[in-house]
């Protein structure tokens, strides 16, 4: 007998590219949508391929998504992003690999196929298995964890599909990308502050940002992208930088009031 798949989407202020990703996974046993209080048409376009829509404020992207597959009925599910687009190839693969009960894994990751201001991305470390873990898994024995950049914890063996998921989180504009990263690294404060971590000013500053340029750029050959490779790397390394500057700027400020 078929294994049935349960597809999550966690969304806010996605109606440029939600019908993208909705048409690509219409084919799964249950849709799953968890909006966190969009003010434009993502609802409203959601609605069109599914009944299951929740509204819950994001607390964090690992709770969000936890709760999402909280409300699941089928054990297996697959987690994507609105801005994420399942080929033929992936879905066929998906669907081949769940004819029967996968007995052997708990979890599948997939290749992670990335498009940057519209050009897909070789090198850098944009293409590969996705470093935040599985995007197929058991409910339960699978639950993410973290506060931004979560990742999955897994109780149990992983297995590979071969067929890449496309992502176009940073196709559009640099503005956008630039607004993406201002949300994200506030979020990414909140866990340095939770976490009780104190890096030092070289650390935070100049260290951190100068390996993540020249690891991306360098080591893992973003330089092979051209421009787009170089303004990939150097965004990369903008965001340590924001988020160790405002992290610094936080705790500036705090002691200055505790004073």
């Amino acid at each position: 007998m078929r294994t049935q798949i349960s597809v999550i989407i966690i969304t806010r202020n996605e109606e440029s590219c939600i019908s993208r990703c909705l048409e690509s996974i219409a084919w799964a046993d249950e849709i799953v949508v968890v909006d966190d209080m969009s003010t434009d048409r993502t609802m409203e376009i959601c609605r069109e391929y599914t009944d299951h829509l929740f509204t819950r404020t994001l607390t964090s992207f690992a709770e969000q998504k936890n709760y999402a597959a909280s409300r699941c009925t089928h054990d297996w599910v697959f987690s994507i992003d609105a801005d994420e687009y399942v080929p033929e190839e992936l879905r066929e693969e998906i669907q081949h690999t769940f004819e029967h009960e996968p007995t052997d894994y708990v979890a599948f990751n997939v290749l992670w196929k990335n498009y940057f201001l519209g050009k897909w991305m070789r090198y850098g470390g944009w293409y590969g298995y996705n470093t935040q873990g599985a995007k197929i898994f058991r409910k339960d024995r699978c639950s993410y964890e973290g506060i931004v950049h979560e990742k999955l914890r897994i109780d149990g063996k992983v297995g590979r599909l071969q067929s890449p998921l496309v992502h176009y989180g940073n196709e559009e504009t640099i503005g956008k990308t630039v607004s993406k990263m201002n949300r994200y690294t506030d979020a990414e404060v909140d866990k340095l502050i939770e976490n009780d971590t104190r890096p030092t000013v070289f650390y935070g500053l100049i260290y951190r940002p100068l390996k993540r340029f020249i690891g991306q750029y360098l080591y893992r050959r973003g330089y092979k992208d051209g421009a787009h490779g170089f303004i990939s790397a150097t965004f990369s390394a903008m965001y340590q930088f924001l988020m160790f500057a405002k992290y610094w700027e936080r705790q500036t400020k705090q002691k200055s009031v505790d004073d």
